[in-house]
C-alpha cells in the first residue's frame, strides 16, 4: 500500500510526489504544469506538489493503471506552506 500525502487549504489542494516517483510510474515531469509547486528535497531531487485539478490526476492514473493500491493522508491548513514554494518551471 502506497501512502500519498495531500495538502489542502480553504481553496485548493496539492498531492506530494517526488520526481523519482513520477519517473518510476512513467509520468514525464515535463507534463507537470506551472499550477503545481516544487522544491528541492533532502535527497538532491525535486518534490512536486501536484495541483489537484489536473496534475495530481497524472500520478493517480499512473498508480491505477499499474494496479498499485494507495491511501491518502490529507493534511489541512488554513495557510498551507505549499503556496510559499516555487511554481513548477521547465
Amino acid at each position: 500500500m502506497t501512502l500519498l500525502t495531500f495538502y489542502s487549504d480553504p481553496s485548493h489542494g496539492y498531492l506530494e510526489a517526488t520526481r523519482d516517483q513520477l519517473v518510476e510510474l512513467g509520468v514525464d515531469p515535463a507534463e507537470i504544469t506551472s499550477y503545481s509547486y516544487q522544491r528541492d528535497n533532502s535527497k538532491g531531487g525535486l518534490t512536486y506538489y501536484l495541483e489537484e485539478d489536473c496534475d495530481a490526476a497524472l500520478y493517480i492514473d499512473a498508480l491505477d493503471s499499474r494496479g498499485i493500491p494507495y491511501d491518502v493522508d490529507e493534511i489541512y491548513s488554513d495557510d498551507s506552506f505549499v503556496r510559499r514554494l516555487s511554481h513548477v518551471t521547465h
